[in-house]
């Protein structure tokens, strides 16, 4: 049937492809963030959203790669893979500061943790391990996230969206105006940097980094 109905028309037939994936969208729509250190309640959250919102939870580890030959005091670069549910997916990213907004512009692909060594094998060295829970309020316009550092022992607050303008009109609602902090969290404070650095000497090889990153998850 194939031979006598189907591969005659294949001998004529022209395939379009349609990918409406673009790999290169979130340099294009950046997302505008405000963090604060300031507490606010679940209620207060939940005040400023309408009806129609979601609520979830989470648990991430951000795994922050130093790039050959860049100083780590003022890279602005860094690769990061996060596993997010057992997922792993690779995020290149670049942040702007706009005072009092950290703007990011990132593109993101899902990986295998095998990626790392080839990484490492490039000169790519761990700069971090970043293990982060969120309680995550979220609409179509803005996303809310409280989020608890353990290796900080501190809880942040991050209002994030792409319209500028409803970013800062959720974090002023919420009593955030004057005490943002227009930081990455891989460029906090050096005092609050050094607990989350990681000596070189434990991740000198992918193997490692596996061990270092499988006794972390198992904390």
């Amino acid at each position: 049937m194939y031979k006598a109905f189907i591969e005659p028309d294949l001998k004529t037939a022209h395939i379009k492809i349609i990918n409406k994936f673009n790999p290169f969208s979130g340099f294009q729509t950046p997302t505008y963030i405000l963090k604060s250190a300031r507490k606010v309640t679940v209620d207060q959250i939940k005040d400023v959203f309408s009806e129609e919102y979601k609520e979830s939870t989470e648990q991430t580890y951000d795994i922050y790669l130093l790039p050959p030959g860049e100083d780590p005091e003022s890279c602005q670069s860094y690769l990061r893979m996060r596993n997010k549910e057992g997922k792993y997916s690779l995020m290149f990213e670049e942040w702007v500061t706009d005072n009092p907004f950290v703007i990011s512009l990132r593109i993101t692909f899902e990986v295998s943790f095998r990626l790392l060594g080839g990484l490492m094998a490039l000169g790519y060295t761990i700069a971090t391990i970043l293990k982060r829970s969120n309680h995550v309020f979220s609409d179509d316009r803005v996303c809310v996230k409280i989020d608890w550092l353990e290796q900080l022992n501190r809880q942040y607050i991050q209002v994030q969206g792409g319209d500028r303008l409803i970013v800062k009109d959720i974090a002023e609602k919420l009593g955030l105006e004057g005490a943002y902090i227009p930081r990455t969290y891989i460029a906090l404070p050096e005092d609050l940097k050094r607990k989350l650095s990681i000596d070189e000497d434990l991740v000198s090889s992918p193997r490692d980094a596996l061990c270092l990153l499988s006794n972390i998850l198992l904390v």
